[in-house]
């Protein structure tokens, strides 16, 4: 392989892989949720703001974990980065999941703003990530 056009190892591969999926949430990601956050501070208020911009920071938090545990499991082979990927997809809902119940009854914020705007930014970033992965154009097998 040419190696100023591809990279040479599943490392590079993967790290490459990261850079594309944080430029395309950038994109995608960040857009999606101030809309979600001025829709849900038109239709509730202040309390729908707030709830909001709570869930949009938890949505960044979320992706920004899944971004770190791809740079650090990059250089330990496929299958760690297999199951890094799957553990901080299921490691990802469970914190949801918490957040939402515990936030779910503080009055300042808004519920389902909250719900919401965490369930749109997790949604667009995984579709973010997919697009990524098609248009970078990276190979999935290095033959040795």
């Amino acid at each position: 392989m040419n190696s100023e056009k591809y990279p040479e190892t599943h490392g590079e591969i993967v790290l490459k892989l990261a850079d594309a999926q944080l430029r395309y949430q950038i994109r995608l990601v960040l857009p999606v949720l101030a809309v979600a956050v001025v829709i849900a501070t038109v239709l509730a208020g202040p309390h729908g703001l707030w709830g909001s911009l709570v869930g949009a920071a938890v949505a960044v938090a979320s992706s920004a974990f899944t971004m770190w545990l791809m740079r650090i499991s990059a250089h330990q082979g496929p299958h760690l980065v297999m199951a890094a990927a799957l553990g901080g997809f299921v490691g990802k809902m469970v914190i949801l999941l918490i957040v939402l119940t515990l936030l779910g009854d503080v009055t300042v914020l808004h519920r389902q703003s909250l719900a919401f705007t965490m369930l749109a930014g997790v949604i667009v970033a995984a579709v973010a990530d997919g697009v990524a992965f098609k248009k970078t154009k990276l190979p999935t097998i290095i033959p040795s």
